[in-house]
């Protein structure tokens, strides 16, 4: 006793520092010989009380290192020492982040639970007050990892800290099942709500963790467990729907005093989990959706909680007849949707959004209150954003409800009746009506399922719906009521609609019978007349014009014009009576003397755009005739519309347009913006447009210069004769001779400084062309007139990066040789020598030429020929050698090598750094070994010093010098007994090489290396791609890849094959018992891939192959949202490599083959629901895939003729559970069903037709009938 009142004084005692004090307290701790009473108590409480702000973090990490030593420790102590910890534990948690809560702490809170017994399980219990605290703290700390990485560092040790609360309350509930009720009320009122906003911001976080498997468990034996009794009779089973009952009230009671998210976190967290547990009970899910949102008193946060839960009901089969107190889970559904359709005040967002989760839900619900609610929402006024995007979210999913329902032409005509019902003077302003228009996400949708989602009968129905609306809601009503709000805005989206349509809509599919051809013609005719009445209407109305019809007319007049020419085209036979122009040439008259009357500028182009369509696309024979007319006022149309017709305009024309053009488009930085659009049409450029283009912007650019170098160059050219001159090289040179008389004056000067933001907008332009691909002459004069602009606005280095990429894309052909443009090339050299990619390109261009060798000759004895440019020189050579056309060249070109290598090995200090100057001494190396010369001291000596400092510097260096270095350790290992090469610098090459991937120099460079150094290489990457794929690291994953494709591909010794096999081997059972990130899972599968496709460098074997299968399938399981489609490409890419060439390893693993092919198969289809424009490709290149899968599967023959029934059964079980597909992909998944029935006898057939479900029997019944009539081959011809 006498040594504890002796051990507190001294602690309590202030003489000594708390540090000292502290570790007092822990060699006393950590002392078994000490003869003290209770010394755990006597130190965990002076702990306690010696808390302060400024010390706490000191005393957290002593009693860290107490409970670490022996956690049970804490069960010695007694129970207001127990308290008074967790208290101060909670305190210093709920404090966070105005408090540090470190590493320690966290790591305390984990000890405490986990030697903690509960007694008694109250409210007030300290164990559960800690457990719902860190449920809050890893909340919070998730929430702000964002924003702060000193804050990031405490996410693991939180989420860690919080999986051991839940265990433990999870291991509490398991084992005292007779304080259940107890347990059910705590639960409830403390730990569920903070538990499930937890778990909602895990989700939200991509957060891998076992909290979301606990709260399962816990919400399933505290909670499901009675609401499972709650739709029982009364007849004697009372007391467990008592049960139900009390759970209920206890949640109503806390959804009152909690916070509107956490209720929604905390009820979707409890439905999910009644989703899961209660599958084939829709009956049950179904009270229980109700009983959730009626335990929501307020009505708009009731409202709000069942968005949610339907939101979360998209895998749950409910039973929509089913019905509580006389009311069916339909008509439920449908009261919500009249209330808010009756109610008079203006909508609210989660209105809409109430009402777009019902009819995602169901689209049965939402068919006949779609008009009342389309008059509704179409003119109810959005204040902000988020209504706006619920309103169009909405207009989505009731247009997607009437795609499942096949009714597509009922939704369109009940969207356009709904604007032209509407009456409210309100909206009787121009304003309502220009911003008035169908949303963006609405127009995708709408296009997308016109793709592949309706058949032909809807095609020509929607056709015909269109057609009437137009007929009466727009021309009709715009000849009886004039230019009414209502008939504008119909006009308007009824040419919305019509464009989209008919660039959508299959129509010219071959495969279409002709029937359907001619049904569509006569729609298309009656079209023509309805324009042409239209047209009538509009002339006629002349004093009450209104622009927004005539522009939405034009509109309509332009998609039937260009549609009109793809008929006459593609369907000659259906298209064979020809059809007038829409609007006569009297009408243009009329039309021309209204619209100036009424001077809108929109109405003038609209009138523009007709007499192009009139002209050009639908009159062909009069096109050369009426271009000349037409140029000035409607170039801008002919580039964005018509680009085609440039091919058949003359030299005039052309300089005529492109004048308009360039001066249009270089006004500021928005119609730069708007005209670079022009780089869409680059593949159907004119040689004769980009020179013109590139003329006319030089021409603008100094056009208000005085006096310029570079504008009495331009201006020495006839930009017509130059055109007209591209045919004939000769004659090209005579327009250009003038021009370089003045270039090789060299003498620039400028009166005054030329519009540096003006040349930046031009040179956009001019980069925006396919300059690179211009006649060789144009190429040469337009690089002088580049080098002289940039010599005159050389005070404005903002636009070097500019010029920069222009001569490059000049010299791309290296076919321009620019040094002869100038008397004195040393001059063109200097300019460029601090611009190395530039000068790279110049020294290239000028060794093909025999004539420019010889000034190299002398050059290389000046001064200017420092020892960067001799490597730049001697680079090009090297590279340029075997591209000399004859032995008199190849010969000068080696004499200069070797002049320039000595050069440089004269010049040589110690260490080099420079990339040039290190490509310079590698070609150097290079020459004096071919010629057998003896390496000079110095040259070993820089070379060995250079290997040494890129290994040591590897980390900062850049990607060139990286590069460069690689090279010329390749060169000096094949020579190494010249070389005192250290076998550590060889193993950090090896590491550098698997960060930078080079695939020339890999094979060579694995050939050079010695065997104990290749297994280190080996191991290094094994090790590399571990933690790549653990880490999720996608920019070391992609560089990995690299390395194994060209591993794959290289050839070796079969001593280093057995070695790196074993490798091999050894990596995959360490990724087996790996977790994998979900990001990596692409990765993994084309490493899969690659080691499949080996030849020779890594030799398959049965382990391997079962590896292989084994983690492809794990990968598969989780993926990321954004690669699923192309993790299955590459599966299924697996697939395919092991059928076509690895077929011996196969036919004892086709269980595994197929199992990885049934997984790709969901997924595929699972992802084909939501198709969008940037998944359209890839899911058709899958679908090719799944069919060539299908294709050389069945070409196994007997060796899959048992396994094949078992794998058409899933896919067609698969396919009925996902609905509608794309067409393309349900053309693919019939023709590889027909594919694998070919193997299936008729013992087979009748398994199949006996064992599939119900739902499935008649699918199949269909796909065999269609197999036996298209596809079974019966010998019969």
């Amino acid at each position: 006793m006498a040594l504890s009142t002796g051990l507190i004084r001294r602690l309590d005692s202030s003489d000594e520092p708390l540090p000292k004090r502290l570790k007092l307290a822990e060699n006393v701790f950590y002392s078994p010989d000490l003869p003290i009473v209770r010394k755990e108590e006597c130190i965990f409480r002076w702990l306690c009380h010696a808390f302060s702000k400024e010390n706490s973090s000191a005393i957290w990490t002593t009693i860290h290192r107490c409970l670490s030593l022996e956690p049970k420790n804490f069960t010695r102590l007694s129970p207001e020492t127990k308290n008074l910890l967790i208290d101060k534990l909670v305190a210093s948690l709920i404090e966070y982040p105005q408090t540090q809560v470190t590493n320690e702490m966290l790591m305390c809170g984990s000890y405490i639970l986990s030697t903690t017994n509960i007694q008694s399980y109250t409210k007030d219990n300290k164990v559960v007050a800690l457990i719902k605290t860190l449920l809050l703290f890893t909340n919070k700390v998730l929430n702000l990892s964002g924003e702060t990485e000193n804050k990031s560092e405490n996410c693991i040790g939180a989420v860690d800290c919080a999986e051991q609360a839940v265990s433990t309350f999870a291991f509490i509930c398991r084992q005292n099942l007779s304080e259940k009720k107890n347990l059910i009320t705590i639960f409830i009122e403390e730990i569920f709500f903070p538990l499930s906003v937890l778990v909602k911001t895990l989700k939200l976080k991509k957060v891998s963790s076992k909290i979301v498997v606990e709260s399962q468990k816990c919400i399933k034996r505290l909670l499901l467990g009675g609401i499972n009794n709650i739709n029982l009779t009364n007849d004697g089973k009372n007391a467990k729907a008592e049960e139900s009952e009390v759970i209920f009230d206890i949640l109503r009671n806390k959804v009152s005093a909690s916070k509107l998210e956490d209720i929604t976190a905390a009820f979707v967290c409890l439905f999910q989990c009644a989703g899961n547990t209660f599958q084939q009970n829709s009956n049950l899910i179904d009270i229980i959706l109700r009983k959730l949102v009626e335990t929501v008193e307020q009505k708009e946060h009731s409202k709000k909680v069942l968005i949610c839960l339907l939101e979360n009901s998209s895998d749950i089969s409910y039973n929509f007849d089913h019905e509580i107190k006389g009311v069916s889970l339909k008509v439920y559904l449908k009261q919500y949707i009249e209330e808010i359709v009756s109610k008079k005040k203006r909508f609210k967002s989660f209105d809409y959004e109430l009402l777009c989760a019902i009819a995602k839900l169901n689209p049965l619900i939402v068919e006949d209150e779609t008009q009342a609610m389309l008059e509704r929402i179409l003119f109810e006024d959005k204040s902000h954003d988020k209504e706006m995007a619920a309103y169009e979210n909405l207009l989505k999913e009731l247009w997607k409800a009437s795609v499942r329902l096949r009714r597509q032409q009922k939704f369109l005509s009940k969207f356009l009746l709904s604007i032209s019902k509407y009456q409210d003077k309100e909206v009787e302003c121009l304003e309502f009506k220009n911003e008035f228009q169908l949303p963006d996400n609405f127009i995708t949708e709408f296009s997308e399922d016109l793709k592949s989602r309706t058949t032909s009968a809807q095609v020509i129905s929607i056709f015909h719906t269109l057609l009437f609306h137009l007929k009466s809601d727009c021309i009709g009503k715009l000849k009886t009521s004039g230019p009414t709000t209502q008939v504008c805005i119909t006009t308007k989206i009824v040419a919305k609609l019509l464009v989209v349509y008919f660039e959508h809509s299959h129509f010219l599919d071959s495969s279409l019978p002709k029937d359907w051809q001619n049904k569509f013609y006569q729609v298309f005719t009656d079209l023509r007349n309805t324009l042409a009445l239209f047209c009538e209407v509009i002339c006629e109305t002349s004093v009450k014009h209104e622009e927004i019809s005539f522009v939405a007319f034009s509109d309509i007049v332009r998609i039937w014009c260009e549609t009109y020419d793809l008929l006459r085209y593609y369907l000659q036979n259906s298209a064979s009576d020809k059809l007038d122009f829409p609007v006569n040439e009297s009408q243009f008259k009329e039309l021309k003397q209204i619209i100036k009357k009424c001077k809108h500028h929109n109405c003038e182009e609209s009138l523009d755009q007709l007499c192009l369509l009139n002209s050009i696309v639908y009159n062909h024979d009069n096109q050369l005739v009426l271009k000349d007319k037409i140029i000035t006022h409607l170039w801008s149309s002919i580039l964005e519309n018509h680009f085609q017709l440039l091919e058949s305009f003359n030299e005039t024309q052309i300089l005529n347009l492109t004048s308009h053009f360039v001066e249009e488009a270089s006004r500021n930085h928005e119609t730069l913006t708007k005209w670079k659009s022009i780089s869409r049409n680059i593949h159907r450029m004119t040689k004769m447009f980009a020179t013109a283009m590139a003329l006319q912007i030089f021409s603008y650019t100094v056009k208000d210069v005085e006096v310029s170098t570079t504008k009495t160059i331009i201006d020495k050219v006839d930009f017509g004769k130059l055109l007209i001159s591209l045919r004939d090289s000769d004659s090209l040179k005579k327009v250009l001779k003038s021009a370089r008389k003045e270039i090789l004056k060299q003498d620039i000067k400028s009166s005054s400084p030329v519009d540096s933001d003006k040349t930046r907008r031009n040179l956009i332009l001019l980069s925006s062309l396919p300059i690179s691909y211009l006649d060789t002459s144009i190429r040469s004069f337009l690089f002088m007139v580049l080098y002289t602009l940039e010599k005159e606005t050389e005070k404005n280095p903002d636009l070097k990066e500019l010029f920069t990429n222009l001569y490059l894309d000049l010299l791309r052909q290296n076919d321009v040789d620019v040094m002869s443009n100038v008397s004195n090339p040393v001059i063109l050299i200097n300019h460029f020598k601090d611009n190395k990619p530039v000068l790279l390109k110049v020294f290239k261009s000028s060794l093909t030429s025999l004539a420019a060798l010889s000034f190299w000759e002398e050059f290389i004895s000046t001064e200017e020929c420092n020892k960067t440019i001799s490597c730049i020189l001697l680079s090009c050579i090297d590279s340029s050698k075997n591209k000399a056309s004859t032995n008199e060249h190849k010969i000068l070109l080696h004499n200069l090598s070797l002049k320039l290598s000595f050069k440089i090995v004269r010049e040589l200090h110690e260490g080099i750094s420079d990339p040039e100057e290190i490509s310079g001494v590698r070609v150097s190396l290079k020459v004096i070994l071919l010629e057998k010369k003896k390496l000079k001291s110095s040259l070993k000596n820089c070379i060995e010093m250079t290997l040494k400092k890129v290994v040591e510097n590897s980390e900062t260096a850049d990607n060139r010098l990286i590069h460069e270095s690689l090279q010329l350790s390749l060169v000096t290992l094949s020579n190494r007994e010249k070389f005192d090469i250290n076998e550590d610098v060889v193993k950090k090459l090896c590491i550098i090489l698997i960060h930078n991937p080079d695939g020339k120099i890999f094979s060579h460079f694995l050939e050079v290396l010695k065997d104990i150094e290749f297994d280190y290489f080996a191991k290094t990457l094994n090790n590399e791609t571990k933690k790549g794929l653990t880490e999720g690291d996608a920019s070391l994953l992609d560089k990995l890849i690299t390395i194994w494709e060209s591993l794959s591909k290289a050839e070796t010794k079969a001593i280093r094959s057995k070695s790196l096999c074993t490798s091999v081997n050894n990596l995959f059972n360490e990724l087996i018992a790996s977790d994998i990130r979900e990001i990596s899972s692409v990765f993994l599968l084309k490493m899969c891939r690659a080691i499949v496709a080996s030849k020779r460098m890594i030799r398959l074997s049965d382990r391997l192959v079962d590896s292989i299968f084994v983690t492809s399938t794990q990968s598969l399981n989780e993926l990321c949202i954004d690669t699923k489609l192309i993790a299955c490409q590459e599966a299924l890419g697996l697939c395919l490599d092991f059928i076509r060439s690895k077929t011996d390893f196969l036919f004892d693993r086709l269980p595994a083959l197929t199992n990885l092919f049934r997984k790709i198969i969901r997924i595929i289809l699972h992802e084909a629901k939501e198709t969008n424009f940037s998944d359209e490709q890839m899911l058709r290149i899958l679908a090719v895939d799944i069919e060539k899968f299908c294709t050389f599967f069945a070409k196994l023959k007997k060796d899959v003729g048992r396994i094949s029934p078992y794998l058409i059964a899933d896919i067609i079980d698969a396919s009925s559970q996902v609905g509608v597909l794309p067409s393309f992909l349900k053309v693919s998944i019939d023709s590889s069903l027909s594919h694998l029935l070919s193997n299936c006898d008729r013992h087979a057939i009748s398994f199949l037709s006996r064992t599939l479900p119900v739902s499935t029997q008649q699918v199949f019944k269909t796909i065999y009938d269609n197999y036996i009539k298209y596809h079974k081959f019966t010998g019969k011809i």
